[in-house]
């Protein structure tokens, strides 16, 4: 009779960001960035994520990758440049678009820019560094 609290339990930390991988925490936030966007055609917003750690995790230097077909991609990296933890998605292509493809490299603490343009009623990723 108790899995329905460990499930309830599980969902609600997961909505949290307590489960979720780099790539999707990212998502979550450029999700909440496009709600600064102006409305009309034109209009810009860059967005600065200073804490790609999330909770100490992803500590270390990262890399990002925010693809044109419509993927997100976080690597987590060691002091030596090894993968210790990545993450995909795909959830953003439903609010957004990106001109091209974004392959960023970030040492630790350093935070990622992304910039925002209004295109025929959709947020387009105009720049990433």
């Amino acid at each position: 009779m108790r899995r329905p609290g460990i499930l309830g339990m599980t969902a609600l930390l997961a909505g949290c960001g307590f489960l979720t991988d780099p790539a999707t925490r990212l998502d979550f936030e450029l999700e909440r960035a496009t709600r600064s966007l102006g409305s009309a055609d034109g209009a810009r917003y860059t967005y600065v994520h200073t804490e790609p750690s999330g909770n100490g995790r992803c500590a270390g230097a990262y890399k990002v990758q925010i693809d044109k077909v419509g993927a997100l991609v976080v690597w987590c990296l060691d002091e030596h440049g090894k993968t210790v933890a990545s993450g995909l998605t795909t959830h953003h292509s439903n609010y957004m678009d990106a001109a091209r493809t974004w392959i960023i490299d970030k040492q630790a603490g350093q935070p990622l820019y992304v910039e925002f343009e209004r295109r025929g009623g959709r947020a387009v990723i105009i720049n990433a560094f």
